[in-house]
């Protein structure tokens, strides 16, 4: 019976060590290049959609058939420049570290819509 209890103990004590282990492998660095790069990507992409939105808008002919294209190109452009801003606004904030990681898979889910619309 006491061994049992020497047993039950020592499982509690590793269990709060794994606890006290840091959730992710990527360092603060790391994390930050990552932001960088992608915001980067993310801001030459809206510069490019607002060109083409704004060739959309001056041509007199619209072909019907590139409607749907310039509707995506649309809701790309506002879900980036939000996502954006909020990248922004986190960093400004000191938003922790799991934040962070989460807007950056907001950005992926961005990314995965559109490719399926």
């Amino acid at each position: 019976m006491a061994s049992q209890k020497n047993k039950s103990k020592r499982k509690k004590r590793t269990k709060s060590t794994k606890d006290a282990e840091p959730k992710h492998s990527m360092s603060e660095k790391e994390l930050r290049k990552i932001e960088d790069d992608t915001l980067k990507k993310v801001n030459s992409s809206i510069s490019s959609l607002e060109i083409a939105i704004a060739t959309w808008h001056a041509t007199k002919k619209k072909p019907k058939d590139l409607e749907p294209k310039y509707e995506k190109y649309i809701w790309l452009h506002k879900e980036l420049s939000k996502w954006a801003t909020r990248m922004l606004k986190s960093r400004k904030h000191g938003s922790g570290f799991d934040a962070r990681i989460k807007l950056l898979g907001n950005f992926v889910k961005i990314c995965s819509v559109y490719g399926e619309v």
